[in-house]
């Protein structure tokens, strides 16, 4: 039988080695099939083969500049400086390739670099509109000199909050407008249409947004960017109509108002053509009352602007009751540039207007700015800095009279909570409270001696009990410190190798409280060799002799889903492990286990510190794609007690903060604690 088994793994072998490999795709084809997925809209995989066909055919740079075009308008900087950098000086055959690539270093904050390029393409640029660019480039460079300086300066003393998930996804969500009892109305392109929801804060957790009540129904448009009028009777949004997909810039938009008629609203009408030119784009509507006057501002690309979307203004009587608004009225040069002005928000209080603006001084794309006036009377605007501005896209400003606090769009990362600037988040502006701590000190449960190389980690539990880790930190003493949020419930988890690990929960509600945490005793592991198992002993005489049977051929119930050395992309399962990542790990049926000990920005498996593990597992790697930075985890283990002991190995073997990984069916679902 040993030998038919041997003659049968050799024919397999054989067979493996015998299959063709999958045939690649030439770059023609690869071209080809990002043609088709830009045309559908898919930017992010059109990129990919774009870059794909590039490796084959280095000589077709318009490959590569394609690549860059669709990670530049996916927000992408990072990837878009990468593809734009190998054709970045040849702006003759790539029209203003050379800017496009000194702004994506800028919205990446690598405002030294940005501001080279930036002269690089001063210099070295014939084409038209030399003049004009000669401005912008300008601009540019006074905004990465505003981004250094306010930097430097630190942090204001302003807290930025980014919404929870009960409003922000991984789509775009955008135009915040603030009610009270902390209700937010805003648009969201969740299920791959604008759409207006409400959601309410409760518990200092935003609930889940939903249309509003007795909203009428609009079918197969976007709606979006809404604006209530003083008396709370008139409700301006618009509706956007683009067979492409929906975009904040390019859709074309016109403005409705529906009515408050009891309980419910009217069915929307759309405003006069004065207001809704034909051909045109009307959007982002602000409605204010001064006197007997009803003031609409709004952006639009219509003629008499003074380049891409201005500002316009347009009155009417409020003793009225149809939509019988005045001619609109440009805003004037003061705020109108050769950019786009867009999101306008009024504040009566301070007779200031805020809007954003890529034409005027921006640290990143667009600013929010501020400009005191009426009519089209206009101080020059000034840049509203940090919080409200960062090296992204920053819009919608919309000021909270009631409670102080304001709210704003922005595609900005924001650590821990979002990764890249692939879409709009709402954040909220208010004053920074008192400053909390969490300070605690760990000791030995047997003798009460202080313990040191500790590691803490910090999660935050969020009001539907899913958490996200905050930190994951070392130190050197049996002391750790964080700072904390208040009004949020947190899990402090202690680990030290040779000890259980233990946890507990605090909740920062105490408004006398500035110091959270509490001592923490943990306790020594027992050894596993001294775990003593009590159970009679055999009556070796009484058994029957032991018959050798022949050897049985063995099952793998885990049979690979891929191969060794086949890449591919995938993304976590659990709420607090989504990120994506890249491997080449060979990925099983049914549910198994690795021990993550370390992420690194550049990994090296030579290092001696490697050597000590190799003998519990393989060596296994996930590149996380939007951190750049490599996951080392050792693998495979099929049950958890396995997985455990290589834990407790690789702790003890120099990776104290290392933890253990599940996987289900190939696809990584994160971190879980066996007992």
């Amino acid at each position: 039988m040993m030998a038919n088994k041997l003659v049968l793994i050799l024919l397999g072998l054989f067979l493996v080695t015998a299959l063709p490999a999958q045939k690649k795709l030439s770059w023609r084809k690869q071209a080809k099939l990002a043609d088709e997925l830009m045309e559908k809209g898919n930017l992010a995989e059109a990129a990919k083969n774009y870059e794909e066909a590039y490796k084959q055919k280095t000589k077709k740079e318009e490959l590569i500049f394609k690549a860059g075009e669709a990670y530049y308008t996916l927000r992408n900087y990072r990837k878009a400086v990468e593809a734009y950098s190998y054709v970045k000086d040849k702006n003759d055959e790539f029209p203003l390739v050379g800017l496009k690539y000194a702004r994506s270093l800028k919205r990446d904050s690598r405002y030294d670099k940005a501001k080279e390029a930036f002269e690089q393409f001063r210099k070295t640029y014939t084409g038209k509109g030399k003049a004009i660019l000669e401005e912008i480039v300008q601009k540019e460079i006074e905004g990465c000199d505003l981004g250094k300086q306010l930097l430097a300066q630190g942090p204001p003393d302003m807290e930025l909050a980014h919404l929870s998930s009960g409003v922000n996804t991984d789509d775009n969500e955008f135009a915040p407008i603030s009610f009270s009892n902390n209700v937010l109305y805003y648009s969201s392109t969740m299920g791959g249409r604008a759409r207006i929801y409400r959601t309410q804060e409760v518990n200092d957790d935003w609930v889940k947004g939903t249309i509003p009540e007795n909203f009428p129904v609009i079918q197969n448009e976007n709606f979006c960017h809404g604006t209530l009028s003083a008396d709370g009777q008139r409700f301006y949004f618009t509706i956007c109509n683009d067979d492409q997909g929906f975009n904040n810039l390019t859709s074309r938009c016109e403005i409705f108002v529906i009515r408050k008629v009891g309980n419910a609203w009217s069915q929307p009408e759309a405003l006069p053509d004065r207001i809704n030119v034909s051909g045109v784009t009307s959007t982002h509507p602000f409605v204010i009352q001064q006197g007997t006057q009803e003031i609409l501002y709004f952006a639009s690309n219509r003629a008499g602007g003074k380049g891409g979307l201005d500002i316009w203004f347009s009155t009417r009587s409020m003793t009225g009751t149809d939509n019988q608004f005045n001619d609109p009225v440009n805003l004037g040069p003061v705020i109108n540039t050769i950019g786009d002005e867009i999101t306008p928000f009024f504040d009566p209080s301070e007779q200031a207007l805020y809007f954003s603006s890529n034409g005027h001084l921006s640290i990143g794309g667009f600013d929010v700015v501020k400009s005191r006036g009426y009519g089209n009377s206009w101080a020059a605007p000034e840049n509203m800095g940090l919080p409200y501005n960062s090296s992204a896209d920053d819009y919608y400003l919309y000021k909270d009279v009631n409670s102080g606090t304001s709210f704003v769009s922005s595609n900005r990362a924001h650590p821990s909570e979002k990764l890249s600037t692939l879409d709009d988040d709402i954040f909220r502006i208010g004053s920074k409270p008192k400053q909390l701590f969490l300070t605690g000190n760990v000791f030995d449960a047997a003798t009460n001696a202080p313990l040191s190389e500790i590691t803490v980690s910090l999660f935050q539990i969020n009001a539907d009990n899913t958490d996200v880790q905050l930190f994951n930190r070392s130190f050197p003493t049996g002391a750790y410190q964080f700072d904390l949020i208040p009004n949020r419930r947190f899990r402090v988890e202690i680990e030290r190798a040779g000890y259980e690990p233990t946890s507990y929960q605090i909740v920062t509600s105490d408004p006398e409280k500035t110091t959270y945490g509490q001592p923490v005793y943990l306790t020594p592991e027992v050894p596993e060799e001294e775990v003593v198992v009590d159970k009679p002993e055999e009556d070796t005489e009484s058994l029957p002799p032991v018959v050798p049977e022949e050897e049985e051929e063995v099952v793998d119930n885990n049979p690979p889903l891929t191969d060794d050395e086949v890449e591919y992309t995938a993304r976590g399962l659990a709420p607090s492990d989504r990120l994506e990542y890249r491997s080449s790990a060979p990925r099983f049926n049914g549910t198994y286990y690795k021990v993550q000990m370390i992420s690194l920005r550049k990994y090296d498996p030579s290092k001696p510190i490697f050597d000590k593990v190799i003998g519990f597992g393989d060596l296994e790697t996930e590149y996380l794609i939007e951190k750049d930075l490599t996951r080392v985890l050792l693998a495979r283990y099929f049950s958890a007690e396995e997985a455990k002991q290589a834990l407790q190995n690789v702790k003890n073997s120099g990776f104290p903060s290392a933890y253990v990984v599940r996987y289900d069916d190939g696809q990584r679902f994160g971190r879980v604690n066996l007992k």
